[in-house]
């Protein structure tokens, strides 16, 4: 009889936790009788109910005494199918399922997969930040069996920042599909951004419209580029920030196009918002520089599906994941202070500052008009892709659970 696995996530959509926790479900399913669990079905799609996943159906709660009500009604219900399932693992993806898998624990072994920095979250504020930095992230962590990170720059701030054990915490770097990227990168996108992509150069990023991504001083920096008319940003990605966004570009006085607007296809703004894209790679392909501004990050694997696009990087060397990335040369250390060259692109300092903003803009420049870079660039970003490649990483994935 197969041993059963319970993957644990508060909730599903797109972002990079929640792709790892459905890779993780199809592939423990091959050996283990696997399941998955959400707190609730919030910014699932149609296709995950069809999985073997099962909802707590408990709301977040709208104030601090409902969110605590909920919060122990979770830990009630979930150790309650743990004990139906007779679970022999549980793995909890995010921060808020790592808590209430570790308050419902049985016999069985427990593990936490953290996806992003705790030190440098700028989310992690107020009473409740502390709280979560000086006791819960702590005490709770110290009790799992084993920690698993996705970045080795989260291991480091767990172990000597929180004071974790060293020999509980490992790194798995977070994983892409090669072979599917690259023939997803080969299907048809529209005639509009093709010409857009054969007359211009053309700077693009796909994420979250979110504070994390520091996509305000990307506009910044495209404002100091609009007189390069044929420099054009393409961002694909929705969230809570899209107006702030749209109001900064109209304050800015920088032409934009949003599919939002519902207004007719132009070529010449300076900004294109192109929103959610199921399949953004043709999009990537067609591209000449990709562009991160994140102030903070996990293991960010937008960089690696740009990479398998070809396309050379140009990130902040924020906490955590972009320096492992370009620069795997690079010890670990302060942040860097001007931009540093790889043969993947381009590390940059954090654009948090009207100097730094300068210095993207130039670098941006300076780098997509040298078409040799550009191009001894984009051979080698798919090699370095290679290295990210699932297969490696569901290995590793194997392993942990065998020891």
């Amino acid at each position: 009889m197969k041993a059963t696995i319970l993957l644990i996530i508060p909730n599903l959509g797109r972002g990079g936790a929640q792709v790892v926790f459905r890779d993780q479900l199809r592939y423990y399913s091959e050996q283990y009788h696997a399941v998955g669990c959400v707190f609730n079905w919030d910014d699932s799609f149609a296709e995950d109910r069809k999985l073997n996943i099962v909802s707590l159906d408990i709301p977040a709660g709208g104030n601090v005494l409902t969110k605590i009500y909920f919060f122990f009604k979770r830990i009630l219900r979930l150790k309650r199918m743990k004990k139906q399932l007779d679970v022999a693992i549980s793995i909890s993806h995010l921060e808020g399922a790592d808590y209430v898998n570790i308050l419902s624990r049985r016999e069985e072994r427990v593990i936490a997969w953290i996806h992003g920095t705790k030190q440098f979250d700028e989310n992690i504020t107020g009473v409740l930040g502390v709280l979560r930095k000086k006791i819960l992230i702590p005490i709770l962590y110290k009790q799992y069996d084993n920690i698993v990170t996705v970045s080795r720059g989260i291991k480091e701030e767990l172990t000597h920042h929180f004071k974790l054990r060293t020999e509980k915490v490992s790194t798995i770097n977070n994983g892409i599909s090669l072979p599917d990227i690259l023939a997803n990168s080969e299907k048809e996108v529209s005639s509009d951004f093709l010409k857009l992509a054969d007359r211009n150069l053309i700077l693009i990023t796909h994420c979250r419209l979110a504070k994390q991504k520091n996509l305000a001083a990307l506009l910044d920096i495209m404002a100091l580029l609009r007189e390069n008319s044929n420099i054009k940003l393409v961002i694909l990605g929705d969230g809570e920030q899209r107006g702030m966004l749209l109001k900064r570009c109209a304050f800015l006085n920088i032409g934009v196009f949003s599919i939002w607007n519902n207004e007719p296809w132009n070529e010449n703004s300076n900004i294109y918002f192109l929103g959610h894209q199921h399949n953004p790679y043709p999009f990537l392909k067609r591209a000449s520089l990709y562009i991160m501004t994140s102030q903070w990050e996990g293991f960010p694997l937008s960089l690696c599906e740009a990479l398998t696009c070809g396309l050379p990087l140009m990130a902040a060397d924020c906490r955590t994941g972009p320096r492992e990335i370009l620069c795997p040369e690079l010890s670990a250390g302060g942040p860097v202070l001007v931009p540093h060259k790889s043969l993947y692109g381009v590390l940059m300092p954090i654009p948090n500052s009207e100097s730094q903003i300068n210095v993207w803009s130039k670098t941006i420049v300076a780098t997509i008009n040298d078409r040799e870079l550009r191009s001894e660039a984009s051979v080698a970003a798919l090699k370095r892709a290679r290295d990210f490649d699932k297969s490696n990483v569901e290995d590793q994935w194997g392993k942990l659970l065998s020891q």
